[in-house]
């Protein structure tokens, strides 16, 4: 009997033993994974994070892209209606560049007509020219020619306000009619009421005058 329960208590023993070495393993196993995972898991969140401040989003890069974006057409045509009033800016252009950012519209030989009830009263021929849609202006660049009335005019670096319908050229402009030849330093022209302004030295000649006129 004395051998019996002595063995039964070195069973117990062992038992206990083997079980107190099993939890030790498991416990350690998981605290091990724990912390495997959680390393794991802080790693690829500091990785995102600094993805995120190195490289831009794609809503950021399509932004900038649309901002920066320029659109080239061929035979471009704008029109501008003034209501109750009956007049029409008709702009044809060969090539123009649209800059998103600046909402401008670079030219390349321009021509600008103004038309009172289908009836033209102006137009203006340019090589080069860079319309500003929010001012409703055409800046006309390089030799410029307008035909207004019975006066053909040449100048540089016309300013023509559509919307007002006005010009205004800061260089030297020549104006020829079949009886006159006026040169001027800075000119301003009123479409609509048919009115030049010229200052800064002004030079005429009357042509085709006889003597008894």
């Amino acid at each position: 009997m004395e051998r019996k329960a002595g063995r039964i208590i070195k069973m117990k023993k062992k038992h206990t033993i083997f079980s107190i070495i099993i939890i030790s393993l498991f416990s350690g196993s998981f605290f091990l994974v724990v912390l495997f995972s959680r390393f794991i898991f802080l790693d690829n969140s500091e990785n995102k994070n600094l993805a995120e401040i190195m490289a831009p989003s794609e809503d950021s890069q399509s932004d900038k892209s649309t901002e920066n974006a320029e659109i080239v057409i061929k035979d471009l045509i704008l029109k501008e209606i003034e209501k109750h009033k009956g007049l029409q800016v008709i702009i044809n252009a060969r090539e123009g560049k649209i800059i998103h950012s600046d909402d401008k519209i670079e030219c390349k030989h321009i021509k600008c007509c103004l038309c009172d009830k289908n009836r033209q009263i102006a137009d203006l021929v340019a090589s080069d020219a860079q319309i500003d849609k929010a001012n409703k202006n055409v800046f006309l660049i390089g030799d410029t020619v307008v035909h207004f009335e019975e006066i053909t005019i040449n100048s540089q670096a016309v300013n023509y306000n559509y919307s007002e319908q006005k010009l205004c050229a800061e260089k030297q402009t020549k104006y020829e009619h079949p009886n006159f030849s006026i040169l001027a330093q800075h000119s301003k022209i009123d479409l609509k009421k048919s009115e030049i302004q010229m200052s800064g030295g002004v030079k005429s000649e009357f042509l085709n005058c006889s003597a008894e006129d």
